[in-house]
């Protein structure tokens, strides 16, 4: 049984839910060592997915820990002062921005997630804090949720379970089911996710070439294009799987979509506002390509995105890379990991510096 203490004017008081912002310790298991280790480890996180008792109690074998769910009352420069790693994911307020200067003990911030613009500002990237994210621990989920829409708008698969649930009632389909054997793939985007697409496709026998002008040497068997306009071009089927910054929003254009061949397949599984999503509505009402849609601009009411009317258009709601349990413990295993690394003084996974900080979404 874990017991939940509180901290209340030093006193322990009763195992009952903690108010906002109050501090929680949790306990290991009867048998294990009571011994408080000098390293605090601070989570700032109240997302239940990420942060389970488990995992807590998995944190709590390497340091003392403190765990807030709730911050609006928090001095969060003075709980940063008191911590050597902090902990941080999806929900974590947004950090201090002139405490960097200032720390003189935070060393390290494990974020859970990967996006973390939202809480992590520039100023510590690149300072004495070391930062780190999910880095491609995850990036499996994305790249089967990308393939999966794949192959659901090659292979027609929503119109075909249509045809033989309601065989009486007309479905538009406006192509042939298709093969992905020799087809043309460019993929919008080679960081891990990107890279996994084509590591994963490789076995079907298509041709892959790429835009990404970060990349200086193009991987071997891969044709790098130095332009979008060429990457839209010169292929059957485009994947995006780039990161949302100033550069990539609102880069995916009619023009460019227009370039593609007739029945081309266009697939987002990064972010919506890369692609100008009137244009991609236009292009999809015109049956000139059919499309695989994960994101868009506005994901709180995907049925007034003009995208919802185009039937030669997949949408999955900003869930096709949702893995359940076992994207939860590879989430918690990347930061355990890591963890255990900074306080024995090994290298640490997947660090951000200011380059890869700037390319995020």
């Amino acid at each position: 049984m874990i017991g939940v203490l509180r901290e209340k004017h030093g006193a322990r008081a009763p195992a009952v839910s903690p108010a906002a912002g109050e501090k929680v310790y949790f306990l290991p298991r009867k048998g294990h060592s009571m011994k408080r280790k000098n390293t605090i480890i601070t989570v700032l996180v109240s997302n239940t997915y990420l942060v389970t008792r488990d995992f807590l109690e998995q944190l709590m074998r390497l340091g003392t820990v403190n765990h807030y769910s709730a911050w609006d009352t928090l001095d969060l420069c003075q709980v940063l002062a008191e911590t050597d790693i902090l902990v941080t994911g999806w929900g974590s307020p947004l950090l201090p921005d002139n405490f960097p200067k200032k720390n003189k003990r935070l060393k390290y911030i494990c974020h859970l997630t990967g996006e973390m613009k939202k809480t992590i500002r520039p100023s510590y990237i690149g300072s004495r804090i070391a930062v780190t994210n999910w880095g491609s621990s995850i990036a499996f989920a994305t790249a089967e949720g990308a393939i999966a829409l794949l192959f659901s708008v090659l292979k027609q698969i929503p119109a075909l379970y249509h045809s033989v649930v309601n065989p009486d009632v007309p479905f538009e389909v406006t192509r042939p089911v298709m093969s992905l054997h020799g087809m043309r793939v460019g993929i919008y985007g080679l960081g891990f996710i990107g890279q996994l697409v084509a590591k994963m496709l490789r076995p079907f026998s298509p041709c892959f070439s790429f835009y990404d002008p970060t990349i200086k040497k193009a991987p071997r068997g891969m044709k790098q294009h130095h332009s979008m306009h060429d990457l839209f071009k010169n292929n059957d089927i485009v994947t995006v799987h780039a990161g949302l910054n100033d550069a990539t929003r609102g880069s995916v254009t009619y023009e460019k979509l227009s370039l593609m061949p007739q029945g081309g397949v266009f697939i987002n599984t990064a972010r919506g506002p890369i692609v100008v999503e009137k244009d991609l509505a236009r292009i999809l009402r015109e049956k000139r390509l059919y499309a695989g849609i994960d994101v868009i601009e506005n994901e709180r009411d995907w049925l007034k995105s003009p995208l919802a009317k185009c039937s030669n258009a997949i949408l999955t709601g900003h869930c096709i890379a949702s893995t359940g349990k076992i994207g939860q413990q590879v989430i918690q295993q990347t930061a355990l990991e890591n963890i255990r690394a900074f306080i024995h003084g090994k290298p640490l996974k997947y660090v951000i510096d200011r380059e890869r900080y700037r390319l995020m979404t």
